[in-house]
């Protein structure tokens, strides 16, 4: 799944099979993906992204979920 961030403005990867990694990604402005901040993001891969720390609108949705199930955290 592709995830935006904004400040900065960027586009990554979460490549959920077969291994978990983020890598940065071709920002496709027409995708509907969810946009969060950077700070959201690290919270996210860190598993520590929960609805009460989630700031970003538009955020919430089936594949944030999904990545939230996948990166639990250390």
């Amino acid at each position: 799944m592709t995830v935006r961030t904004t400040h900065p403005t960027r586009a990554f990867a979460l490549t959920l099979k077969p291994a978990l990694a983020v890598a940065e990604a071709p920002a496709d402005p027409a995708a509907p993906v969810p946009e969060l901040m950077a700070a959201e993001l690290i919270r996210l891969v860190s598993g520590r992204l929960d609805p009460a720390h989630l700031l970003s609108t538009g955020a919430e949705g089936r594949n944030l979920e999904r990545a939230r199930r996948a990166f639990t955290g250390f």
